[in-house]
C-alpha cells in the first residue's frame, strides 16, 4: 500500500512539473492578480451547501442497510473525509475514513461497502450523463473530436448502470438473470467467481428500493449540477469567456479524470486537465491552471474545517 502511495506522489509531481514547464509563470500571476473574489466566496458556498446535499444523499442510501446517522453527523463526516484525503489518496481519504465514522459502534460495517458502491454508482451516472449531454448539444469542431472518442465508453457505461438499476427493480429481468446464473454457487471452485456472486448478493439490500434509487439519483444529479455551477463561478472570477454548457461537458470531464487513481489527491492532474481542456478551446491554459489551482483551495479550507471537527469529535 505504502508503494502506491508514493507511485501516486511521484505521478502527481510530474504533473505538476510538466504544468511548471510548459506554461507562462508571468501570465498565470497576472491571472491570479485579477481573480473576482466574490465569484470565488460564492463558489465556496456552494461546495459548502453540496457537502450537505451529498451527506443526504448518503442517509437515503443508507436506509436499506439498517445503517443510520442523522444529518448532521453525516455532514460533520463529509468534511472530516476532505480532510483525511489530504495525507491519503481520494479513494481511501473518502471511502474508508467515510465506512469507519458512518459505522462506528454499528452493526452492518461490510454492507456500508455495498452503500458506498451503490453511492458511488449515482455519482458515476450522473457525470456520464452530464457529459453526453453536453456533448450532444455543443456543436463545436473540437467538442465532437473529443466525443468521437469518449462518447461510446461514456455512453456504455450509462447502459451498464441502467441494467444494474433495472436488474435491481424489474422482477423479470432479476429472475432472468438468476436463472442464468448456476444453482449451487458453492460448488464452484473458483475463489473469484464465488466472491463475485457473494458480492452480488449484497446488493438484494436495494432490491425494490426503486424510491431510494430516484432519490438517490436525484441528490446525485443536484450535487453535480452544484459542481458545475461553483467551477462557472471560478471561471466567472477569472473573466474566462466560457458558457455553462463549455463548462458542462469540460469540467464533468476533468473531473471524471481526477477521480482515476493514478495522483495523489487528484494534484496536478486536475490542474493539467484543466490546462488541456482549455488550450483545445483556444484559451490560455494558465486561466485552467488556475482554475484547477483555485478549485484545490477551495478543498484545501474544507479539509481544514474537517480538520477542527475532527480535533473536537468526542471520538479520536
Amino acid at each position: 500500500m505504502r508503494y502506491k502511495i508514493i507511485i501516486k506522489i511521484l505521478i502527481s509531481f510530474i504533473f505538476i512539473a510538466y504544468i511548471f514547464f510548459n506554461i507562462d509563470l508571468g501570465l498565470l500571476a497576472e491571472t491570479v492578480s485579477s481573480v473576482r473574489l466574490k465569484y470565488y466566496f460564492i463558489a465556496f458556498v456552494i461546495l459548502i451547501i453540496n457537502s450537505v446535499v451529498l451527506a443526504q444523499k448518503y442517509k437515503i442510501v443508507m436506509q436499506p442497510s439498517g445503517i443510520y446517522q442523522p444529518l448532521t453527523e453525516l455532514v460533520k463526516i463529509t468534511f472530516i473525509c476532505r480532510f483525511y484525503s489530504m495525507f491519503l489518496t481520494t479513494v481511501v481519504g473518502q471511502s474508508v475514513i467515510r465506512w469507519h465514522l458512518s459505522t462506528k459502534h454499528q452493526e452492518g460495517r461490510l454492507k456500508f461497502i455495498t452503500v458506498m458502491v451503490f453511492e458511488r454508482s449515482t455519482f458515476f451516472f450522473a457525470l456520464f450523463s452530464a457529459v453526453l449531454i453536453s456533448f450532444f448539444v455543443e456543436p463545436g469542431l473540437n467538442v465532437k473530436i473529443i466525443a468521437g472518442y469518449i462518447y461510446p465508453l461514456l455512453a456504455a457505461g450509462v447502459f451498464i448502470l441502467l441494467f444494474f438499476y433495472f436488474y435491481l427493480n424489474w422482477t423479470p429481468l432479476y429472475h432472468l438473470i438468476n436463472s442464468i446464473l448456476p444453482d449451487n454457487k458453492k460448488n464452484i471452485d473458483n475463489v473469484l467467481i464465488n466472491n463475485l456472486y457473494g458480492f452480488i448478493g449484497t446488493f438484494s439490500t436495494y432490491r425494490k428500493q426503486l424510491k431510494t434509487l430516484i432519490i438517490g439519483l436525484s441528490l446525485a444529479f443536484m450535487w453535480h449540477f452544484l459542481f458545475l455551477l461553483r467551477v462557472y463561478l471560478l471561471v466567472c472570477s477569472v473573466q474566462v469567456p466560457l458558457s455553462f454548457i463549455h463548462i458542462m461537458w469540460m469540467a464533468s470531464l476533468a473531473l471524471l479524470i481526477q477521480v482515476l487513481p493514478i495522483s495523489f489527491n487528484g494534484i496536478g492532474l486536475r490542474e493539467a486537465a484543466y490546462a488541456f481542456l482549455f488550450r483545445i478551446q483556444d484559451l490560455p491554459p494558465e486561466a485552467g491552471v488556475l482554475i484547477g489551482i483555485l478549485l484545490f483551495s477551495q478543498m484545501f479550507f474544507m479539509s481544514a474545517i474537517g480538520g477542527v471537527l475532527h480535533l473536537f469529535s468526542k471520538e479520536q
